[in-house]
């Protein structure tokens, strides 16, 4: 058996970790994916592709709570590191019995568990509109919390060997497009036969519902980006805005809207004085003035009116997201 340690791919970047390589993008065609493993029947394929929730707390009560009515905004789940770190965990175990078949001692780690599908969907919301997190440790405010701690580092994970590489991602079989809203091509997934694949194949059930998700997850993350750009040209947005915008100056910091202040180039490092000031006189007006939830209510009818010429795609969307991340949680099967 050839030997190797616990690896994450897809967690991020590192001159160990092969991430954009072996991710969810990389997925196997038919038998040519199923051949090299075909001791692997059956069981649930968690996968690598893992962007970690923050540590930090979001802390806007505003954010409004979802429900299938609300299947725009509830379909960006699909985008979030929420949802890739539930198909990461989906396709751990069928990588881990893929690379056993071939001769390997391997170990695809899983990555944290999500959280229920309400969770990543409230916490999403609230980064969205750019709200202040509060640090568990002391109550502090801020917009990103800087790690001063080297004993919180990750350890650098042992290489890869280059037999293992080729295992896990295997050839380049095939490149689809992926289109956006308007029909322009924004991207495209490789096609691969590798171990990744092949788990990939597991948790969709054919490469064909794989490559149909990963087009509807297309489609709707260019109208989630097309309805953010709308949003502030709403006469319900400006108006919201207007109405936490007073209660800031009030506080004595002047800003137009929500996402000004959390975009402003604060100074390392963070969060520093005038940083914390700011985000907690955020996170009082947001509580008071409810703005990202008027915010939330306002870009899901623009979604709405966008998503008209795909009436289908945004409930498909989010019941795949949704069984996913409750089987992720579960540790059970699809």
């Amino acid at each position: 058996m050839q030997r190797s340690s616990v690896h994450r791919f897809g967690l991020g970047p590192s001159r160990h970790r092969p991430a954009r390589i072996v991710s969810a993008l990389a997925i196997s065609l038919g038998s040519l994916a199923l051949a090299a493993c075909s001791g692997s029947d059956g069981a649930t394929a968690p996968s690598p592709a893992a962007d970690r929730v923050s540590t930090t707390t979001a802390s806007d009560p505003g954010a409004p709570p979802l429900t299938g009515s609300d299947a725009p905004l509830l379909s960006l789940l699909a985008t979030s590191g929420g949802f890739e770190s539930a198909l990461a965990q989906l396709q751990a175990e069928s990588i881990n019995r893929c690379m056993a078949s071939l001769g390997f001692d391997y170990v695809q780690a899983t990555p944290e568990a999500v959280g229920s599908t309400q969770d990543v969907a409230t916490l999403l919301l609230q980064r969205r509109y750019s709200a202040p997190q509060q640090r568990a440790a002391d109550g502090a405010y801020g917009y990103v919390f800087d790690s001063g701690d080297p004993s919180m580092a990750e350890p650098e994970e042992p290489p890869v060997s280059a037999a293992e590489l080729e295992a896990l991602t295997g050839e380049v079989v095939q490149n689809v497009q992926l289109r956006g809203s308007d029909g322009s091509p924004i991207g495209e997934i490789q096609i691969r036969d590798g171990c990744v694949g092949q788990a990939l194949v597991e948790v969709f059930g054919s490469v064909e519902e794989y490559l149909a998700f990963r087009q509807k997850q297309s489609l709707v993350g260019s109208i989630s980006a097309e309805s953010l750009s709308r949003l502030y040209s709403s006469p319900d947005a400006i108006a919201a805005s207007a109405e936490w915008s007073a209660c800031m100056r009030n506080a004595g910091f002047d800003y137009s809207t929500p996402l000004a202040v959390a975009n402003q180039d604060w100074a390392g490092p963070r969060p520093g004085l005038l940083e914390q000031q700011t985000a907690a006189a955020d996170f009082s007006c947001r509580t008071s003035t409810g703005v990202a939830d008027k915010l939330a209510s306002v870009e899901a009818a623009v979604q709405r009116s966008l998503l008209e010429p795909y009436p289908n795609v945004a409930n498909d969307l989010a019941e795949t997201v949704a069984a996913m991340t409750a089987s992720a949680a579960a540790g059970g099967d699809r």
